[in-house]
């Protein structure tokens, strides 16, 4: 499990702004750059993992270890690029509910084998902004509804992930040594079926400067949830959330060198889910290294299935079907 209360020492209150012009990313056509993403999700609700031949698990917490090449495809007007990643390698561990851990790891190999090799497409803004986040590329040995609803669950395993390489930038690319406001983002999201609702206040500000390169501190918070509604047309489910990111970027290759981010929320107490008793938080980890491309690397672990407890141990935050958001009918 996460160990929210050691990662919550990273919230910490910006520096102060220096000001910094040149803030802006910049791609050309076949401009290929290499990442290493680790990332850790852990949710209050259950989420429902499924394999091909009617197999449906649900975990409590997920990591993924991505190796990822991301090349530029072609611009999209004067604000936008169209950028692709290749899924070079792949490791996933998860943690089932108890009495789901039979099987996990299946789900998880046949999610590596048809993962590996696609590649997750961006419509990258030169700010940084990811505007559309779509998984394709898949292996698939037949196409029907269930296949679809599958590649959805991976597209939002991964987008937790890839949430690292999101920067939001000044629009501009000038600061005036002044804090930006963000607008949404990824880091704050929830992997849902149904999507993200709610509120943030937050922003960002460049605290150091050396060379071409400076460090991005960006925090805030807000309340937010998965966009499910109960019958008073209300969301279900909703958490008092905040996130503190610190990024390092060079203004003179207009990149990513690495990123820090992480996103921790707690249950409101009008959530139908806090009726449950004690509910566990909603944390995201992601950290990001860029990797040169001609950099060897060694491949990485086997997928696993993370502390399987003893049968007759308790459910750690109770969180019953009933509040689950359950996987999509075929």
């Amino acid at each position: 499990m996460i160990r929210s209360v050691i990662l919550a020492a990273l919230f910490v209150l910006p520096g102060l702004a220096q000001a910094a012009d040149g803030l802006a990313w910049k791609w050309a056509p076949e401009q290929s750059r290499r990442y290493v993403l680790n990332s850790q999700t852990q949710v209050s609700e259950v989420f429902w993992i499924r394999a091909q031949d009617n197999l449906d698990r649900r975990i409590l917490e997920w990591q993924l270890n991505i190796i990822t090449t991301c090349t530029g495809v072609e611009p999209l007007g004067k604000s936008a690029y169209t950028v692709s990643c290749s899924i070079d390698d792949l490791a996933i561990a998860a943690r089932p509910t108890n009495g789901d851990e039979d099987r996990v790891i299946d789900i998880l190999n046949e999610y590596d084998e048809k993962i590996t090799g696609a590649r997750i497409v961006l419509k990258f803004g030169t700010d940084g902004r990811f505007e559309t986040i779509d998984l394709e590329d898949v292996k698939h040995n037949r196409s029907n509804d269930r296949t679809r609803q599958i590649q959805e669950i991976m597209r939002l395993l991964l987008i937790r992930a890839y949430a690292g390489l999101e920067v939001i930038l000044p629009k501009g690319g000038a600061d005036k040594g002044k804090p930006w406001k963000v607008s949404d983002p990824e880091i704050m999201g929830f992997p849902s079926l149904k999507g993200t609702a709610g509120g943030l206040a937050v922003t960002a500000s460049v605290t150091r400067e050396q060379g071409s390169k400076v460090v991005i501190e960006t925090g805030g918070e807000g309340t937010r949830g998965p966009a499910i509604y109960d019958q008073r047309d209300q969301i279900r489910n909703m958490w008092d959330m905040r996130m503190f990111s610190k990024v390092t970027f060079d203004m003179e290759k207009g990149e990513l060198v690495k990123s820090e981010m992480l996103a921790e929320g707690t249950i409101t107490p009008s959530s139908k889910l806090a009726s449950a008793g004690t509910v566990p938080p909603y944390v995201q980890a992601v950290n990001v290294q860029d990797l040169a491309l001609d950099a060897e690397y060694a491949p990485l672990p086997p997928n696993a299935v993370i502390g399987v407890p003893p049968a007759d141990a308790p459910d750690e935050a109770a969180p019953s079907d009933k509040d689950a958001e359950e996987p999509a009918p075929e």
